[in-house]
């Protein structure tokens, strides 16, 4: 897929616009940023001609991780607005809308911008990656909870970035059995960083490069789907 940078702005009205909602946050071990590297791993890896992307969001409504260091936030109003702007003004130049969340914590409020964009007539969308990941686990026979400061991530960082600080490789089969014992609670939504609180005490999170790359392409296929619907 190509970024926005590549296509003239004659060209905008062909292509579906993929605007990617990601985070600053708490990751234990791994990078703060990782939801951007994902985010751009994942549109740059995707063989799709019907759309292009804009640069991730970095920041967006991270309050489950309020208190740890580093998350920067904005309030659930602010992103709200802004990404309700975003759809309406972009609804004026291209084909389609579609919102890429990376940041599990951003999906509620996405979702509901998109049902009002889609209310007022924008053609809108969006695809969740977290949600695509649980997908692809539930997929390989794991059930799992919450996806984060873990092995799952930690794999994807592997994927996506030459040298993620806090990610060790091992092997593929290892992170699957990793997976497969660690317990799937807690269920209970809205969760909080202190109901996962052992994941920021590591000093680093295993990972497989092998699994990351599968999910990644296995995402891929997916976001394709939904944008050959959204088209």
């Amino acid at each position: 897929m190509m970024s926005l940078e590549r296509v003239s702005r004659s060209e905008w009205g062909s292509y579906v616009l993929v605007i990617p909602v990601a985070s600053i946050e708490s990751h234990g071990a791994l990078p703060p940023a990782l939801d951007v590297a994902v985010a751009r791993c994942v549109l740059e890896r995707c063989e799709v001609g019907n759309a292009v992307y804009a640069p991730p969001i970095p920041v967006s409504t991270s309050w489950e991780h309020h208190g740890v260091a580093p998350t920067i936030s904005v309030s659930v109003d602010t992103i709200a607005r802004y990404l309700l702007e975003i759809g309406r003004s972009a609804n004026r130049w291209f084909k389609a809308v579609l919102f890429l969340t990376a940041h599990g914590g951003a999906n509620p409020v996405v979702y509901a911008v998109v049902r009002q964009l889609v209310a007022e007539g924008v053609r809108a969308s969006m695809f969740s990656l977290h949600r695509c990941v649980s997908s692809v686990l539930k997929g390989m026979g794991i059930d799992y909870g919450i996806v984060h400061a873990d092995p799952v991530e930690a794999s994807m960082a592997l994927a996506c970035l030459e040298e993620p600080s806090g990610a060790r490789e091992v092997s593929k089969e290892l992170v699957l059995e990793l997976l497969s014992s660690i317990p799937s609670k807690p269920r209970r939504e809205p969760w909080m960083w202190n109901d996962v609180a052992e994941r920021y005490l590591q000093n680093y999170v295993p990972g497989s490069r092998d699994l990351g790359v599968e999910i990644v392409e296995r995402c891929c296929e997916e976001l394709a789907r939904a944008l050959s619907e959204l088209d």
